[in-house]
């Protein structure tokens, strides 16, 4: 099977292909007499599952998981396939938590008794404190302050705001379109936040269909 047949019928480069190799997304391949590379129909089958991966995982986790295939390392591929899956359940389940907070439900890990330091309350929405610093600089927090220390602090109110921050720019919210919606919010209409939430619900269902099709492809290839 020649390379640019492979490459064509999935509209990529012959480039591409070779690289796949050379990363260990696709199997080592032999050379011909003339030194070209030989491609075979195992080759196409783990493209195949290497592109839905892609697709439902995102590039970093394919290249992890198919590299550590073709090492032979299936547990450890199925470890890093765990992962990601972990991780879209959590972000799931944070979505429906905060859509309860919106109805005054508050999940249990954002309800502080006393304001948290800026270290903390990164760790309980899921950033880094760089990322609360930026969204405090451009209006999207207010962070409190230690009358002592003048150390950031974060309430109850703010680690919510953050949290559905985190979760609206994981669903592609840019900037202004994040601070319309905590706007509104704000301004005791949480509806647009809800939309927002449930738009990203459906982008999670479709994530986990797609996953569910890798996964059947990833079964196959390995037999």
């Amino acid at each position: 099977m020649r390379i640019s047949r492979i490459a064509r019928e999935h509209g990529l480069s012959v480039q591409a292909i070779r690289n796949y190799v050379d990363w260990g997304m696709l199997p080592p391949t032999e050379r011909a007499p003339n030194g070209y590379r030989i491609f075979t129909q195992r080759h196409a089958d783990a493209l195949r599952t290497v592109l839905a991966l892609m697709e439902a995982h995102g590039w970093q986790c394919a290249r992890r998981i198919m590299s550590a295939i073709h090492a032979g390392d299936v547990q450890g591929a199925l470890a890093e396939l765990d992962r990601s899956n972990a991780e879209l359940h959590r972000e799931r389940t944070q979505v429906r938590q905060v859509l309860q907070a919106l109805q005054g439900e508050v999940p249990p890990r954002l309800v502080v008794r006393r304001p948290l330091r800026i270290a903390d309350a990164a760790a309980a929405v899921g950033v880094r404190p760089s990322a609360l610093r930026f969204w405090e600089r451009v209006g999207l927090l207010e962070a409190g302050r230690e009358r002592v220390t003048g150390y950031r602090t974060y309430d109850t109110v703010q680690l919510t705001r953050a949290r559905v921050l985190v979760l609206l720019r994981q669903a592609g919210y840019r900037l202004p379109d994040v601070r319309a919606v905590l706007e509104q919010m704000a301004g005791g209409d949480p509806a647009g936040t809800r939309a927002a939430l449930a738009r990203r619900e459906q982008q999670l269902d479709r994530t986990s269909r797609l996953r569910l099709r890798a996964a059947a492809l990833l079964d196959a290839y390995l037999g």
